[in-house]
């Protein structure tokens, strides 16, 4: 990372395992998602139930440790004066896109509720959007980097959604 911060760190690392523990216990409270599978049988593209929680909960301990590290650098001092505006900003869309994700699954796989997920999905991917753009702003490059890869992950899900919701 730019000004002296390092994904690597305590902060981040903290913030990954909470983040990944939320979207575990988000996932494992909510219910089971058979029946919704069962009713996604005929869409290719979404992968066994597993592997789609593996991802998620990866992804979320990935999104956690750039927050970290994003806190990191302006606990430290190393992201000062615009930079510093920049990164709250692109911590503000963090949270909702962080907490959109933990909503999104119950909606979907328990809740089976298609159009509010879908509405969800879409502000999830919005937020993320934002979130990089501001974290690019800020110049912390790598939390950047994995929010706009997570931002590929946002859209796959807004397919799975649009694939569920339309019978595409």
């Amino acid at each position: 990372m730019s000004r002296n911060t390092s994904i690597i760190n305590g902060t981040s690392l903290f913030c990954g395992i909470i983040s990944a523990v939320c979207a575990f216990f988000a996932r494992m409270l909510s219910g089971s998602p058979l029946d919704m599978v069962h009713k996604l049988e005929g869409i290719d593209i979404l992968p066994p139930i597993w592997i789609f929680n593996l991802l998620s909960v990866a992804w979320y301990f990935l999104i956690g440790a750039a927050a970290g590290a994003v806190i990191h650098g302006v606990n430290k001092g190393c992201v000062r004066g615009k930079e510093e505006i920049w990164a709250y900003r692109g911590g503000i869309f963090f949270s909702v896109t962080f907490f959109s994700g933990l909503i999104w699954y119950p909606l979907f796989f328990v809740g089976e509720a298609l159009f509010f997920s879908l509405v969800t999905s879409i502000i999830i991917t919005l937020s993320a959007v934002l979130c990089a753009y501001f974290w690019f702003g800020a110049k912390i490059n790598n939390a950047a980097l994995i929010m706009s890869a997570y931002t590929i992950w946002t859209f796959y899900v807004l397919i799975v959604n649009l694939s569920a919701l339309f019978g595409i």
